[in-house]
C-alpha cells in the first residue's frame, strides 16, 4: 500500500472517486459562484469525490481488516450509472456551511452501496450517525469574519449557488453528466494549511470476482 506518512494513524475514508471530465465540468461549473460567495472555500476540482464513510484516524494494523470489508462491500454490487443533481446545501438554513451537488439519476443504486460500505465496516468500529446523503462538496463556509455570501445575505446564499450550477448545467450535453461507478476507493487524507492532500491506498472493483488492487 502506497502509505506516505510515518505515522501509526492513517486519516481515511472511503469514497467514489469522480472520472476527469465530471471534475473537469464542476470546477468550471463553480467559477462565477466563487466571485458571488467569498465567504466560501472552494473544493479544488481535483479533489471532488462522493464519500461513502469517513473513518477517522485507522490504525496501520486494523488496515488490513478495513480493505478485506470494502472488499467484501464492493463485491455486494455491480457497476452502475449516476447523473449529477442539482446544487443544495447543509444545512437548510440562513447560514449554510456547505455547498454541495447532489445525485440524481442511479442515487438509490449509490445509496445502496454505501449501505454495503457501512454494514461491513460497523464491526470493525467504523459508523456514522448520520444517514448517508449522496453528494459532492463543493464548498465550505470560511472560518473568518467574512460573511458567507459577501453582499448578499445569508437567506440568499443558497440560491446563489443554485443559479450559478444550474447555469453551468443547462450548458452541457446529458451525457457528459453522467458516468458509471465501477469501484470503491480507500483514500488517505493528509491535512495541510494549503487544503487537505487525498491519496488513493487501494480500489475495489464493482461485482464478484471484479476486485483488484492498485497497491504499490
Amino acid at each position: 500500500m502506497a502509505y506516505k506518512e510515518d505515522s501509526a494513524l492513517v486519516r481515511g475514508f472511503a469514497a467514489v472517486s469522480l472520472p476527469g471530465g465530471i471534475k473537469e465540468f464542476l470546477g468550471e461549473a463553480t467559477e462565477n459562484a466563487r466571485a458571488l460567495l467569498p465567504g466560501y472555500r472552494f473544493t479544488r476540482h481535483d479533489n471532488l469525490h462522493i464519500t461513502l464513510l469517513f473513518l477517522g484516524d485507522v490504525s496501520r494494523e486494523d488496515l488490513l481488516s478495513v480493505t478485506a470489508a470494502l472488499r467484501e462491500s464492493a463485491s455486494a454490487t455491480n457497476p452502475f450509472t449516476v447523473q449529477l443533481g442539482f446544487a443544495g446545501c447543509f444545512p437548510q438554513s440562513r447560514n449554510p456551511r456547505i455547498l454541495h451537488v447532489g445525485i440524481g439519476r442511479g442515487e438509490e443504486n449509490l445509496n445502496l452501496l454505501a449501505g454495503f460500505v457501512r454494514a461491513a465496516l460497523l464491526p470493525l468500529g467504523y459508523s456514522d450517525n448520520k444517514p448517508f446523503r449522496a453528494h459532492i462538496t463543493m464548498a465550505r463556509q470560511r472560518k473568518t469574519g467574512l460573511s458567507a455570501a459577501g453582499s448578499f445575505s445569508g437567506t440568499d446564499t443558497a440560491s446563489v449557488w443554485q443559479e450559478a450550477f444550474t447555469r453551468a448545467k443547462k450548458g452541457a450535453p446529458v451525457r457528459s453528466l453522467s458516468w458509471q461507478i465501477e469501484e470503491i476507493t480507500l483514500m488517505q487524507s493528509i491535512l495541510r494549511p494549503g487544503g487537505p492532500l487525498y491519496i488513493p491506498l487501494d480500489t475495489f472493483g464493482l461485482g464478484a470476482g471484479q476486485w483488484r488492487s492498485d497497491c504499490r
